[in-house]
C-alpha cells in the first residue's frame, strides 16, 4: 500500500474516533453501535500498524 492508502486509513480511524466521542456525549447512547464502531476502529488501527511494519 502507498502512503495515500495509509493516510486514508488514518483519516477513517480519526473520523470514527470523533463519531464515537460524539455518541458517548449524547444521552442516551446506543452501546451496541459504539461497540461496533470501536471494533471497526481497532481493525483500522491494526491495518495501519501492519502496513507501517511492512516498510
Amino acid at each position: 500500500m502507498t502512503e495515500t492508502n495509509i493516510e486514508k486509513l488514518k483519516k477513517e480511524h480519526r473520523k470514527l474516533d470523533l463519531e464515537i466521542q460524539e455518541l458517548v456525549q449524547s444521552e442516551p447512547y446506543n452501546e451496541d453501535l459504539i461497540k461496533k464502531m470501536k471494533n471497526q476502529k481497532l481493525l483500522l488501527k491494526n491495518q495501519i500498524l501492519k502496513i507501517e511494519n511492512q516498510k
